[in-house]
């Protein structure tokens, strides 16, 4: 068969494109868009799919191909192959032009490019407008923050400013008090003097205690205006002394006595003439001040009756208030009264340091309102007797006179043991007061073992056998005084490194010197106060556990290689005593350091002592017992004889004392954290 090719033909027809339909996303239903020119989406159909044809239906239909681009969005022909569709997700807002191409039944591509304009409309958020918005109100969280800031700024400028006015008028305040107070000193001092005279007239006598009254009380103003500068914390203290009420009382009643002019008269009622409470004078005074100037605060006819009861463990002080006129106008008025003053006293405000109600509560008393009625206001301040509820609390300084202690807790005498099987630091208590022996014990035995003597003889006798850590003592004892117990026991090397604390009445600084040069670490003059004994007790424990601990390390440091150890301390200083002790110690230890058999009862009777005073007095010294200090000084001399050169442990282990050589490795190793191999190997590095 043969054929010419110029006759054969080619189909150079354009196919003519169409967009017949559109489908949005979740809509299941195709819609005709009639071969539209323009499309316009709304913020919800961006996911669409658009089907398009060349509407040739012959039998190479099937042959024709199809290219897309959506000019706006992406400018590259993408081919569908003989796919009638094209989908789009997520299209943008803004304008687009969709361009679809295709090629002839053979293959041919042809210009027939059809266009659709496709309008995606915005969201609002998505809008120029919305933007605009957005950095409107950016605007204003910035403009609010550079206020606030400024603002916060001015407050803290205005604060400090009001802060240092304040402080400017406080120290006015308080200088121009502390100028008063010689003035004042100038007046209550001649007035004191002129009423010791007894020649005087009544007339001049009643002035003169006017005078007196009013100038005491200006003296109380001026120390209010000092509390001013105290902190809070400052303020919550408690100096709390053995205080005779029905006195202390009397004295705050003459200073009412001007309210007589207004016919209120004010009674104190006591069972006793004289009743003890353990106070502070000064909140005690603003507490009773405070509530008989609220009773007494209006100008009406009363008769005011201050009302002290002691039971067996609490004092009572009832403020009565019995109005003489009550008809029925001021009836109602009274009980105003009464109710807001006990309101006003029961009320807690943490910003007044004033307040009575936390005053009561640091004295662990209480007010109760035993009745307020239409004729009368009545108040009571119970307070507890003694002082046990006030030894343990932090807030309370205790000031303690032996010539004013005759108050016993009986309780606590009950709890007293003399032996005391614990591993606290002891302290011996030489006081021959036995009201004072025992406070002193009511305030350190919760912090030490304590052990007491009521002479000096005793004293010393104690401080023998028991060799305690600590030992506080009063000058004045029968049979033997504390100066004397004090020369004893620094003469008696078994005891003469205890530190000695004196607490005595002599005040004069005669005293004190013979004090330190008998060798005491302080003397405190009676009264004294709790807090301060007891810091200054902490503070030399303290000082003498690190001068042990500067004593054991020297010692173990300063260790040179040869037969005999010399101790060369430098500071801090120890006393000659324990340093010819521990020469002793350490000579004996030396002529006997290869004998294993060496016990603590042979050091004890080397040095003349019983087991248990050597033992006390080298843990007294060097802060360890003498099987582990001995145990030291073994390995100590191992670790030289390593560095010496020599390489055999058992060897090494027999000539420090050491029976079997796997006790002395495992010592070894307890103590310098390696073996006694590994540090053979140390050594030949």
């Amino acid at each position: 068969m043969f054929f010419n090719a110029n006759h054969v033909s080619t189909d150079d027809k354009i196919p003519h494109i169409i967009f017949t339909s559109i489908q949005y996303q979740g809509d299941k239903c195709i819609k005709p868009i009639n071969d539209l020119d323009k499309l316009t989406l709304s913020p919800s159909q961006r996911n669409i799919s658009l089907y398009f044809s060349t509407m040739d239906f012959t039998y190479k239909s099937n042959e024709i191909h199809y290219a897309y681009r959506l000019k706006g969005l992406d400018d590259k022909w993408s081919y569908t192959g003989e796919s009638h569709s094209v989908n789009y997700n997520n299209l943008p807002p803004g304008k687009f032009v969709l361009q679809i191409r295709s090629c002839n039944s053979v293959g041919v591509w042809f210009s027939n490019t059809r266009s659709l304009v496709v309008y995606v409309t915005p969201r609002f958020c998505e809008t120029v407008w919305c933007k605009l918005l957005y950095i409107i109100l950016l605007l204003f969280v910035i403009a609010g923050i550079i206020y606030i800031v400024i603002y916060i700024y001015h407050l803290h400028h205005q604060a400090y400013l009001e802060q240092e006015i304040s402080d400017v008028k406080i120290n006015l305040f308080t200088d121009v008090s502390h100028e008063l107070r010689t003035p004042l000193s100038l007046i209550c001092g001649p007035i004191d003097e002129m009423m010791k005279e007894k020649n005087l007239p009544d007339s001049i006598n009643n002035n003169l205690e006017l005078v007196q009254k009013n100038a005491l009380r200006l003296s109380q103003l001026v120390n209010h205006i000092f509390d001013f500068r105290k902190t809070p914390t400052e303020t919550d203290k408690l100096i709390v002394e053995r205080e005779d009420i029905v006195k202390h009382l009397r004295q705050i009643i003459r200073q009412f006595e001007s309210l007589r002019m207004w016919h209120i008269n004010i009674e104190l009622v006591s069972q006793n003439n004289q009743s003890f409470l353990w106070v502070d004078k000064g909140k005690f005074e603003k507490i009773i001040f405070n509530l008989i100037s609220e009773v007494c605060k209006y100008p009406i006819e009363t008769s005011v009756k201050i009302e002290i009861k002691e039971d067996e463990d609490v004092c009572t002080i009832s403020i009565i208030n019995e109005y003489v006129k009550s008809d029925s106008k001021i009836r109602g008025f009274i009980d105003y009264i009464g109710r807001s003053v006990f309101f006003k006293f029961k009320s807690i405000s943490e910003h007044n340091d004033d307040n009575m109600q936390k005053l009561l509560h640091l004295h662990g008393a209480e007010l109760v309102d035993n009745h307020v009625g239409s004729d009368n206001i009545s108040f009571a301040l119970i307070f507890k007797k003694g002082y046990k509820h006030l030894v343990n609390q932090s807030y309370v300084n205790l000031i303690m006179d032996t010539i004013d202690l005759d108050y016993v807790d009986e309780q606590l005498s009950e709890e007293l043991t003399e032996e005391n099987s614990d591993n606290r630091i002891s302290i011996l208590i030489v006081e021959d007061n036995y009201d004072l022996r025992m406070f002193l014990f009511s305030i350190l035995r919760k912090d030490y073992r304590i052990l007491q003597a009521s002479d000096g003889e005793e004293g010393l006798k104690k401080a023998q056998a028991e060799v305690p850590d600590f030992i506080i003592t009063d000058v004045t004892m029968p049979v033997m005084d504390g100066m004397e117990m004090v020369r004893r026991i620094k003469s008696d090397i078994s005891v003469c490194h205890i530190p000695i604390i004196v607490l005595s009445a002599k005040a004069s600084l005669n005293d004190c010197v013979i004090g330190f040069k008998n060798g005491v670490d302080d003397y405190i003059v009676k009264p004294f106060s709790s807090s301060y004994l007891k810091s200054r007790i902490a503070n030399i424990i303290n000082q003498r556990l690190m001068l042990q601990q500067t004593y054991y390390q020297q010692f173990l440091s300063d260790q040179p290689n040869s037969s005999k150890i010399d101790i060369n301390l430098k500071e801090p200083e120890i006393v000659d005593y324990n340093r010819d002790f521990m020469n002793k110690f350490i000579e004996y230890f030396q002529e006997n350091i290869s004998n294993s058999q060496l016990t603590i009862d042979d050091f004890a009777a080397y040095m003349n002592m019983s087991h248990s005073t050597f033992y006390n007095k080298v843990k007294a010294i060097v802060g360890v017992t003498p099987v582990d200090f001995i145990r030291q000084l073994r390995i100590k001399r191992a670790t030289q004889m390593f560095e010496a050169g020599e390489t055999s442990i058992q060897h090494v282990a027999y000539l420090s004392g050491f029976t079997d050589p796997h006790y002395f490795s495992k010592c070894f190793r307890s103590e310098m954290n390696c073996t006694p191999s590994e540090y053979i190997a140390k050594c030949k590095k």
